[in-house]
């Protein structure tokens, strides 16, 4: 008498729709844990702009050397310590209202164009770009499409270019152009490679 159980093909049959299943899902997966992981960055670049314009604020407005101070002080506190690093990587925001002397907004300068820091800008998350990159380690080149706080208005979390370049004679901006913005996601789906 045959006893009750599964053949051999069946339970292949059954591996293999499981396998299938999975690989269709963890693209899935992938895209929504870093889709999450952007939204715990947004938050943390949001607290960054918070206390850059609460100290901004205690300082009437203005930003100079001991307004910087302040701030390098609370970048080293505890509470400071919690949101300067991105979720996604590990590595620490590139905090403008704390390495970039608003004094000297030219990055790269010489007779004909000149390399400028966008205006406004707050903080930067070099691992969340536009299109995303593979792996946050890659090194960063400048003028790619980074998620940034922008301090206008109330703040703007957007994804923007970091810096853009003038004419040093005519003072017009060569790049980027005006209204050009950062590539749309849905032309650069793929995020599972590296995420």
């Amino acid at each position: 008498m045959r006893g009750y159980g599964f053949t051999l093909k069946q339970l292949l049959v059954v591996l293999v729709i499981i396998a299938a299943l999975a690989a269709l899902l963890f693209p899935v997966v992938q895209i929504v844990r870093y889709r999450v992981l952007e939204a715990k960055c947004r938050a943390n670049l949001w607290t960054i702009y918070m206390k850059y314009k609460l100290i901004r604020m205690q300082n009437n407005d203005r930003w100079d050397e001991e307004a910087i101070k302040e701030f390098r002080m609370w970048r080293l506190s505890p509470e400071g310590l919690k949101v300067i690093k991105c979720p996604l990587s590990g590595e620490y925001y590139g905090i403008i209202a704390n390495d970039h002397d608003p004094r000297k907004p030219y990055l790269i300068g010489g007779d004909e164009i000149a390399l400028y820091m966008r205006d406004n800008l707050v903080a930067m998350c070099y691992c969340h770009t536009r299109p995303p990159r593979p792996r946050c380690g890659v090194p960063y080149v400048g003028g790619a499409c980074v998620l940034m706080v922008l301090d206008i208005g109330d703040g703007n979390i957007e994804y923007g270019f970091d810096f853009y370049t003038k004419d040093q004679r005519t003072q017009k901006i060569i790049w980027p152009r005006e209204g050009e913005k950062c590539p749309d996601p849905r032309w650069f789906p793929d995020v599972s490679k590296g995420y």
